[in-house]
């Protein structure tokens, strides 16, 4: 059976094959090469009578057991027992050290001295069984060391260095390594080869560069700098110096290192780990101490102080950290220029499966990463991380699935990348993380990205999303919705395919394809590279597109491209595919896809056309994007190709059907027709349908279109002309209008403007938190219905403004948990919500993690949807997935951030300090109602900020300077408002006092004045003394900052001349309903039957007016003559006539008399009906349309009406059935009924 090692050669074997990189691949195929090696002169120590091999070099054998140190070592009969005894030797080039196989030793093996080009030192094995074995136990540095040698390879060796386990986790970690080659003698030393070695179980220490030293675990350390961190581990190339505080002026470069086909398991820090030395060393206070030289860092990809190791080649490993607790990177390859990663598998590892830093040309190609996780106090969890300071990458060719984060770009300071035909899969947060300086740039094309376990696709935040990302030719799925895919001005998307569930499209992507691109055989079901199959990149050929995907001959063309695909199909076949995968005709096919678009002559996509390829009996219809697939065309040339619609002219073109590719054809269709419609829905501020709006079409001023809204808000205007640019505007009473501009009306097509949404003129505020009567001192949760998280910190109450305006106070210290401030809402709020807040910061940002949402906006399922904060002297804020760096902050200032959301049309405006930032931006996430309002922080953000007057509406929020008015109401009628916006309110001569209601637009008004009184809050009522000819009475609303709005109310006084009204107007018997008002002119009046005359006192408000009653003068205040009053109905008249003979007033009296003879229907229900009002079985209102009723079917049967009156007395009864009181409706229905039939 072949062993692990023959599998990995004959991968190797494969991979000769392929195009590495330059120079470098030329020269890592030469170390491969057997070369005749030199003589080498003996070395005193030299055993005498040895023999040199048929290398010109000399064998030595090593056999733990069998051995004895006395013996030549020549041969297997006379091996060398210890590695002392290996260790004391200097050994020449051409040389080789063999130890036993199955054997085992501890200890440490150093073997001296150093080979020479094409005639290394080789350590190898001889005989059977299994690899000979150096354990270092915890004993020393590492299990094999070179320093100061080169020309050394080392194969089928396995080694561990692991401490034995004491009381404490991780207190066994320490200075460990598996191999080890250093120096330090300001030589390049070269050619470094190991090969099939099986390294694990080393319990390296744990040091990280940088991060916090507060509460660390055993065994890991921050700060230790550059040159103490990340230097342990399963293979270590690093440099050092003689004396650190004086060092050389030249470095050690380590030259032509090629790692391959081994195991490297469960070794911490690194699997392999590659580092320069750059003089930082630091004093246990972590302060630096060493004299820098740089050799190890880079200031900018010019740095002269750089001085990277060179020419490296990674290749055909199986690296694990799985078993280990504290095992991290798989590979972490620093200061090199010119370096291979190929065709490794790394798995379950930490912090980074594969991690480049301070390095320069260097390809990562052909390798699988996966299974990569937080540990051992790293941030990171991704499987590919060019990080600082990296130039000229190259991702390639790389199956990257089930990490944290797939691929992260964190270039800082400087760099540039190229990310491209990977497939990306299955990562649980990010699958491309953008994380780079604006110095860097990344081109990221013809990758395949299949998401199904996370919320993002290609994210990136705050200053990192100012790096230059050119984001093309991708196929980006999601089976989750709404994956996040950041966007800023520098990050630009181009010619993708965005496919699976609802996914916020980026507005940059010029030529986006929104459909199902049509995998093979998707979600990936396996297998995963292991020891013996090595990178199983076939397993993601089940993401290659079929005939028909849109992924094909949509892409747009790349040079410098690499020449082949995932799969190494050559490109291009035809016009560029999207994705990972150029696609090709299956070689056993006979039938082949045409696909392509129907558009108008604009450019814009034609749904719902019928497309037909001769031979197919189906024909197909294109959807909303105006695109076409007919699937099973059978090869054949010259075939019909047709497409039509109704009102469009039918197109046919021909085509060609053949072996290799699909056929791609487009239309343009000619429109038949001048018509189009517009469609959407009108909503209020709770996004309930608002029914009857008017909905206009506008072309400038002029209405080409009108619809009404009807019960489900929605609505349809016809017949509208084609055209471009027009305005949608919706109206109903009460609300504010709203409009939609730039809407487009094409032929036959109807134009969806999505919602309008009409608000009330005052919010409606749900929760209002101003903190104000709480006590000072921590915030408990559950105050006021707010969730409040103290971890990593605390949230109190403090007098800030001052005592009688206090403030919430959010402070983190600790990298623990949520600080947080929270406002939730179940069912979460929806139409146009406004969420607003002030914020402050009171001290300036020094250094370190410092970002505070001001606030996160979540939707139900916890999703971030609109993003503000305040961060590192600067506020920032998402618009969709990109950020915007709006200004910077001053320490101590007050800002109102003020967010209105609108969940129906997915957009939002930001405003701060009244100014408005963004308008209609999109949201970061899809919003089903506004779940969560949050201010808070996290993670490593540290600091404090101040959060006041919280508040929440439905509805546009008013401004702190809104002085406007609401409301202004008298005791006289509402006033007018002029063109002027002064009010005008005309009273009768007689009215000498007139009382004002203000009411402030903003509830959070200071105070509101009338005349010269002031009253505190948003509302005010005064009464106001009338001059002679009225009074100009001033109002002025002061906003909640101060800001004060004037309005002006005139108050007029009728000339008293021109006056014809009466103030009052008594019968002698009975009461007028309703009650007398000198404004109304018609009143009811029943008298007792006994009564057969009536007089009326009139009064009039001028006394010099003329009064008549039923035609007879009587003067102001005095009684009337007689009037007769008949049984029945009967009318009453009194005329007014201003004195200037100007105005008259006409008041009618229908009087009602009832008949009192016995027996009487009429007399009998009157009566009924005056007891059941008296009581209150009857209400006012009811009451009047009885006696109204009864009045004229009395009057009509006293003129022998009888069918009137029977009408008016069915009118009657249908009123008295909807009195509540059950008892009188019963007795008014019977009552009735029998003055009905008493008319028959």
């Amino acid at each position: 059976m072949p062993s692990i090692r023959d599998h990995i050669r004959a991968r190797l074997s494969r991979s000769a094959r392929m195009i590495s990189c330059g120079a470098t691949a030329a020269a890592v195929l030469g170390s491969l090469l057997v070369l005749a090696p030199q003589a080498a002169a003996a070395e005193p120590d030299r055993a005498a009578g040895a023999e040199v091999s048929e290398a010109d070099g000399t064998t030595y054998y090593v056999d733990a057991s069998g051995g004895d140190d006395a013996a030549s070592g020549l041969d297997e009969g006379q091996a060398w027992q210890s590695l002392d005894r290996v260790n004391e030797t200097t050994f020449e080039p051409g040389d080789r050290i063999l130890l036993r196989s199955g054997e085992q030793w501890s200890g440490q093996l150093w073997p001296k001295g150093s080979g020479s080009a094409g005639s290394p030192i080789t350590i190898d094995s001889y005989g059977d069984g299994p690899k000979p074995r150096i354990d270092g136990e915890g004993e020393v540095g590492e299990a094999v060391r070179l320093f100061n040698q080169e020309h050394w390879t080392i194969r089928n060796l396995e080694l561990t260095n692991e401490a034995p386990a004491l009381s404490e986790p991780g207190e066994n970690l320490g200075d460990f390594r598996g191999i080890y080659v250093s120096g330090d003698n300001s030589q390049t030393l070269s050619g470094f080869v190991i090969d099939s070695v099986d390294v694990h179980d080393v319990t390296g220490e744990v040091n990280w560069i940088g991060g916090s030293t507060a509460n660390n675990r055993t065994g890991i350390r921050f700060q230790t700098g550059w040159d103490a961190s990340k230097r342990t581990g399963g293979i270590v190339f690093d440099t050092t110096v003689p004396d650190i505080f004086t060092p050389p002026s030249t470095p050690t470069i380590l030259n032509d290192v090629v790692i391959e086909n081994s195991t490297i398991a469960n070794t911490s820090f690194a699997g392999i780990s590659i580092k320069q030395y750059t003089g930082d060393a630091r004093n246990e206070d972590g302060q630096i101490i060493a004299e820098r030289t740089g050799w190890g860092t880079r200031n900018n990809s010019s740095d002269p102080d750089f001085a990277p190791h060179t020419n490296v080649v990674i290749r055909n490993n199986y690296i694990t950290q799985a078993d280990s607790d504290y095992g991290a990177n798989g590979v972490y390859l620093t200061n090199v220029r010119g370096a291979v990663v190929e065709h490794n598998v790394v798995a379950r590892t930490g912090t980074s499966g594969i991690e480049t830093y301070y390095a320069d040309d260097v390809t990562i190609q052909f390798n699988e990463v996966y299974g990569t996780v937080r540990k051992s106090g790293g941030a990171d969890h991704n499987g590919i991380g060019p990080d600082r300071g990296t130039t000229n990458v190259l991702v390639q060719y790389n199956f990257v699935h089930g990490n944290g984060d797939g691929i992260l770009l964190a270039q800082f300071g400087f760099g540039d990348s190229v990310v491209r035909n990977n497939v990306i899969v299955g990562n649980t947060r990010y699958q491309i993380y953008l994380h780079s300086n604006r110095q860097s740039r990344s081109e990221i094309y013809n990758n395949t990205i299949y998401n199904d376990r996370s919320n993002y696709l290609i994210y990136g935040y705050g200053q990192y999303l100012e790096s230059t990302y050119n984001i093309t030719n991708n196929v980006l799925y999601s089976t989750r919705p709404d994956a996040a895919l950041s966007t800023t001005e520098s990050v630009r998307y181009s010619n993708n395919v965005y496919g699976g569930a609802d996914l916020l499209i980026p507005a940059n992507d010029d030529a986006p394809i929104v459909a199902d691109p049509l995998f093979v055989d998707a979600p990936l079901d396996g297998p995963s590279g292991s020891p013996e199959t090595g990178p199983q990149l076939e397993t993601a050929h089940g993401l290659r597109v079929q005939s028909g995907s849109p992924a094909i001959d949509t892409g747009v063309e790349i040079e410098h491209n690499g020449g082949r695909d995932y799969a190494g199909t050559p490109l291009y076949n035809g016009n560029p595919d999207r994705g990972a995968f150029e696609y090709t005709t299956a070689d056993d096919a006979t039938t082949e896809s045409v696909t392509g678009t129907v558009r108008n002559p604009a450019g814009s996509p034609v749904s719902g056309a019928t497309v037909t390829v001769e031979s197919v009996p189906e024909s197909v219809t294109t959807g909303s994007d105006g695109r076409f697939v007919v699937h099973d065309v059978a090869f054949a040339d010259g075939l019909t190709v047709t497409a039509e619609r109704h009102g469009y002219e039918s197109v046919t073109e021909t085509a060609d059907v053949r072996h290799g590719n699909i056929t791609t054809v487009h239309f343009t269709l000619e429109s038949a027709s001048e018509i189009g419609s517009v469609s959407g829905e009108v909503l209020d501020q709770t996004a309930q349908p608002v029914d009857g709006a008017v909905v206009t079409v506008l072309d400038g001023d002029h209405a080409i279109g009108t619809a009404t809204s009807g019960g489900d808000g929605t609505f349809v205007a016809a017949d509208v002309p084609i055209g471009e640019g027009y305005t949608v505007r919706a109206e109903a009473d009460g609300l504010v209008p709203a409009q939609r501009s730039g809407v487009d009306v094409e032929p036959l097509m109807t134009t969806d403007v999505g919602g309008l949404l009409l608000v009330e003129p005052v919010p409606d505020y749900v929760v209002v938190h101003d903190f104000d009567d709480l006590p000072t001192g921590q915030l408990a949760d559950g105050t006021d219905g707010l969730s409040v998280s103290h971890s990593g910190g605390g949230v109190d109450v403090v007098e800030a403004p001052d005592a009688t305006n206090k403030s919430a106070k959010l402070t983190r210290t600790v990298n623990s948990g949520r600080t947080s401030l929270l406002q939730p809402f179940d069912p979460g709020l929806t139409g146009i919500v406004s969420v607003e807040a002030k914020i402050m910061i009171d001290e300036p940002y020094v250094s370190g993690n410092h970002w505070w949402g001001v606030p996160y906006i979540r939707n139900s399922s916890g999703q971030n949807v609109v993003s503000v904060a305040f961060t590192r002297n600067n506020i920032v804020a998402y618009s969709g997935t990109a950020t915007h760096t709006i200004t910077s902050y001053e320490p101590g200032r007050w800002y109102h951030v003020m967010v209105v959301l609108d969940t129906v049309n997915q957009t939002f405006d930001l405003f701060l300090d009244g100014e408005q930032i963004f308008e209609e931006a999109t949201f970061r996430n899809s919003l089903d109602g506004v779940a969560q309002v949050d201010y808070y922080a996290d993670s490593s953000n540290y600091g404090s900020v101040h959060v006041d007057d919280l508040r929440v509406a439905h509805g546009v929020a008013v401004a702190p300077d809104d002085a406007g008015l609401a409301a202004l109401t008298t005791g006289h009628g509402t006033p007018s408002q002029s063109a002027d916006g002064s009010y005008r309110l005309n009273v009768p001569a007689s009215v000498d006092e007139v009382e004002v209601t203000a009411v402030a637009r903003s509830p959070f008004a200071r105070s509101v004045s009338i005349g010269a009184e002031q009253s505190p809050g948003a509302e005010a009522t005064q009464n106001v003394q009338l001059g002679p000819d009225g009074q100009d009475v001033v109002i002025v609303v002061t906003a909640e900052d101060g800001t004060e709005g004037e309005y002006l109310l005139q108050i007029s006084r009728q000339d008293l001349a021109n006056d014809s009204r009466l103030t009052d107007l008594a019968p002698s018997t009975g009461t007028l309903e309703p009650g007398f008002d000198p404004d109304s002119l018609e009143y009811a009046l029943e008298v007792p039957g006994e009564v057969e005359t009536l007089t009326l006192t009139p009064t009039a408000v001028n006394p010099d007016a003329t009064i008549t009653v039923m035609g007879s003068v009587v003067p102001s205040g005095e009684v009337s003559a007689a009037i007769e009053v008949p049984v029945g109905q009967s009318t009453v008249v009194v005329e007014v006539q201003s004195a200037d003979g100007t105005s008259t007033h006409t008041y009618v009296l229908s009087v009602y008399r009832p008949d009192v003879g016995g027996g009487d229907p009429f007399a009998e229900l009157s009566g009924l009906l005056e007891e059941l009002h008296a009581e209150g079985a009857v209400e006012r209102r009811q009451y009047n349309k009885l006696r109204t009723q009864l009045a004229i079917a009395e009057r009509a049967a006293g003129r022998e009406q009888y069918q009137q009156a029977r009408d008016a007395l069915d009118r009657f009864i249908s009123i008295a059935s909807e009195v509540e009181d059950e008892d009188a409706r019963e007795q008014l229905i019977v009552f009735a009924e029998r003055a009905r039939e008493a008319l028959a």
